[in-house]
């Protein structure tokens, strides 16, 4: 299912951003990185 394959791809690109930021001085970048995962996947659905 394309819902699947979406929430996969948010998924992997929180897990990316999560492993960079490993420390504080990157924690708004984390943030951010997920939120634009979220978008991309809000906006192309079935890319």
């Amino acid at each position: 299912m394309q819902i699947d394959k979406a929430i996969d791809r948010v998924n992997l690109s929180l897990r990316k951003s999560v492993y960079k930021a490993s420390s504080t001085r990157h924690r708004s970048l984390t943030i951010r990185a997920a939120d634009n995962a979220v978008l991309n996947v809000a906006e192309k659905p079935y890319a």
